[in-house]
């Protein structure tokens, strides 16, 4: 006796389901390595990253900045760029949490929906802000250097552009599940 088709094809779906809630375990846990993680390696950089190190992630000349970096420099330039990393972080628990509720199979819930949107919306603005960040920075690592080779650095990488437009394109995906798992709600109220 052979299996009729509607069977296979549930089947197929729930292994589907399966792995799709295995993928999510392991992407909430790669969200919460991310969050412990990245802040460590963040000042260990702003502790022993050299002048020439710091210069090159603003792609900016090695030698731009001349001379020793003062330790209060180091400090600034790292307040000034946790705010980006800190905006990504608050993002990346969302993100988990969205995660969190796809590995318990609520796929299409409005918890998951709200949690993915408040993801994208703080990826945007931690993306962005890094332009104003990467700014204030270059002026902070020459602050020090001779009048006439001080720096003030503006530019936008393809890099920025292209995670910018993404994390506003999952914004929007997010917001559009959200309406439609609300009108879903209120169809099946008058059901």
């Amino acid at each position: 006796m052979t299996t009729p088709d509607y069977e296979i094809e549930a089947l197929a779906a729930q292994a589907d389901m399966k792995r799709l809630q295995r993928l999510s375990r392991f992407m909430a846990l790669t969200c919460w390595i991310l969050i412990i993680v990245l802040p460590v390696l963040f000042a260990w950089f702003w502790a022993v990253a050299t002048p020439a190190q710091m210069a090159s992630k603003l792609s900016l000349p090695a030698n731009i900045v001349q001379g020793p970096l003062m330790v209060w420099q180091r400090v600034v330039g790292g307040l000034i760029t946790a705010v980006p990393l800190g905006l990504l972080l608050a993002g990346m628990w969302q993100a988990r949490r969205c995660l969190s509720l796809f590995a318990r199979g609520q796929v299409f819930s409005l918890p998951a929906a709200l949690a993915l949107r408040r993801f994208a919306k703080l990826a945007t603005v931690s993306f962005a802000s890094s332009f104003v960040a990467e700014t204030a920075l270059s002026t902070l690592l020459t602050i020090n250097n001779m009048p006439g080779m001080r720096q003030v650095a503006i530019g936008v990488s393809t890099e920025q552009i292209i995670a910018l437009f993404f994390a506003g394109m999952v914004w929007l995906m997010a917001a559009v599940i959200a309406q439609g798992q609300q009108l879903a709600d209120e169809n099946a109220r008058f059901v």
